[in-house]
């Protein structure tokens, strides 16, 4: 008993100084709750003599209001709703818990309404989890959606594939490919953790779309609190900046990440006080219902600005060729647009009508901001979906066939001959009389309206909205396209739309706006099913089809 009595001793002793540990730990250890408000980073050359970033210092606003920094390193744990995710998954103003050890953050939890936003589940969380899911942003889509290309929040860039098994969400609804767009931030699933193959693909709600581009000049620049203040502040409205001055002072929030450009060379926060007069042109974007600065880029010399369709690409070497301007070259901080979104350079690659502007002395040296205007029907995620203008031939029970056809291809109404086309009981069929419009059942009433023209949407092969034009002409519609400002949805329905571009001789050409259209007698048609005027919401971008400006017959929405 006594040789055992130095034993008992000692397992006493290690139990005691556990606990003392644990209690000492645990009262080292404080949770801080409260909202992000940023990040810094400090910078260091690793042995090949490549720039690399760290995590360095992290500020939260507490729910007292009071704003506190504290260290952070790449060891901390962070999560979004549970998932393992990157710092870049957090965002200004989401609610968060801390935990907090030694004036260091040792574990951050984010919590958001918009999983498909935030998440980002890393190679090797993935394979901890047995989750086979991904998040990154789109950067490029196949014309024939077959695939994507697709950055992810950790790694390279890399190739998906889709199929029609894919199957498509967007803000909890079940929708198709079309409402897929380059920029979009997505959460892939795939069939299995070896796979390149995508079963499921969920939309942010809002992903990276432009709130607003602006133009200022800059006047203050706090670095410490991220805030920007210029006059003479002006959005992107109808091809223009704006031409009246006001000495009007505007301020906006920037976070650490925001990539901040002189010309083509990259600074850093603290270095733009060093700029103040100068011209500046900064993306918005929506984050928990505030404004804030995404993208800036200094003016360094002097503005152009073309409106020219893109001819070619150079990824590689950064190189773009417009229709008359000739080649261009752009960085790594060009604000790059794309159907209301920031996209990556990747993105331009599809081709369309874009809104350069340019920097130089004497010539021009490098475009700051490329803004790809719609593309349309030349849309890659509206593979599969056809639009159709004719005369409804004979229908007969669930098939209809048309003539005097025209059909949509690279954004041009093209002669084309009769089609055999089917419809269905989920076919929304409409007829317009030209002072009102009520509905038919297709297979039994659309017969009633043989020898009428009309648009036909399909969608792999099926009919999903028919608007018959009660002794229309067999004429080319109009092709608008541009950002819905306001909307009346109540009779009679009316929309307001900013920087309208018209489709005419095989490129957009600037349209201005277009003001009070009648939209009461429209099929309005989002993501492949036909909504109402109430779904309409501002910076909607549209894609209107009619015979006159005054008023919508069809209208593609974003």
């Amino acid at each position: 008993m006594l040789k055992k009595i130095p034993y008992i001793l000692l397992i006493l002793l290690i139990t005691v100084f556990g606990m003392s540990s644990s209690q000492t730990a645990n009262a080292a250890t404080q949770m801080v709750t409260g909202s992000f408000v940023d990040v810094t980073f400090s910078e260091y050359a690793n042995p090949n003599g490549v720039i690399e970033r760290k995590l360095s210092k992290i500020t939260l606003q507490n729910d007292s209001g009071r704003t506190v920094t504290y260290n952070i390193n790449d060891n901390a744990r962070l999560y979004i709703n549970n998932t393992v995710t990157t710092i870049d998954g957090f965002k200004m103003g989401m609610k968060v818990e801390a935990d907090i050890s030694l004036r260091s953050v040792v574990e951050l939890r984010g919590s958001s309404n918009s999983t498909m936003e935030t998440e980002s589940t890393s190679p090797s969380a993935g394979q901890n989890t047995k989750k086979a899911t991904v998040t990154g942003v789109v950067t490029s889509i196949d014309p024939n959606g077959l695939f994507i290309m697709f950055k992810p929040d950790i790694g390279e860039e890399t190739t998906y594939y889709l199929n029609k098994d894919t199957s498509y969400q967007k803000n909890s609804s079940s929708v198709d490919i079309s409402a897929l767009y380059v920029g979009d931030r997505i959460k892939l699933s795939l069939k299995n953790l070896n796979t390149s193959i995508v079963t499921k693909v969920d939309i942010s709600e809002t992903g990276t779309l432009v709130e607003n581009l602006y133009k200022g000049e800059i006047q203050v620049v706090n670095a410490n609190a991220n805030k920007l203040t210029v006059k003479n502040q002006h959005a992107f409205v109808n091809w223009d900046f704006g031409s009246e001055t006001t000495t009007a002072l505007s301020t906006m929030d920037f976070s650490s990440k925001v990539p901040i450009y002189v010309g083509n060379t990259k600074i850093d926060k603290g270095q733009l006080k060093n700029y103040i007069g100068s011209e500046a042109y900064y993306a918005t974007v929506k984050q928990f219902g505030k404004e804030v600065i995404e993208k800036i880029v200094v003016l360094k010399n002097n503005e152009r600005t073309y409106y020219e369709p893109m001819l070619s690409v150079d990824t590689k070497y950064q190189l773009l060729k417009l229709k008359s301007a000739g080649s261009l070259y752009f960085h790594d901080g060009t604000i790059l647009i794309r159907n209301g979104r920031l996209i990556e350079p990747n993105g331009l690659l599809a081709y369309g009508t874009a809104f350069v502007i340019s920097d130089g002395a004497a010539r021009d040296n490098y475009a700051q901001v490329v803004q790809v205007t719609s593309d349309s029907f030349m849309s890659p995620n509206l593979a599969g979906h056809e639009l159709y203008y004719g005369r409804l031939s004979q229908a007969d029970g669930y098939l209809i066939e048309i003539n005097d056809a025209m059909k949509i291809e690279s954004n041009v109404f093209k002669k084309t001959d009769h089609a055999v086309l089917s419809v269905s009981n989920s076919t929304k069929a409409i007829v317009d009389d030209g002072k009102k419009v009520y509905s038919v059942i297709p297979d039994i009433e659309l017969h009633l309206f043989e020898g009428d023209y009309g648009y036909f949407y399909v969608k792999d092969g099926h009919i999903q909205a028919v608007h018959i034009l009660d002794n229309a002409k067999p004429v080319a519609p109009l092709m608008l396209a541009g950002k819905l400002q306001s909307v009346k949805s109540t009779y009679p329905a009316v929309i307001n739309v900013k920087s309208v571009s018209q489709w005419q001789k095989g490129r957009w050409y600037e349209a201005g706006e277009m003001v009070d259209m009648n939209i009461d007698q429209t099929t309005l048609i989002k993501a492949g099913k036909v909504i109402q005027p109430a779904d309409l919401k501002p910076s909607d971008r549209l894609l209107v089809l009619s015979d006159r400006f005054g008023k919508a017959h069809f209208i593609l929405v974003d």
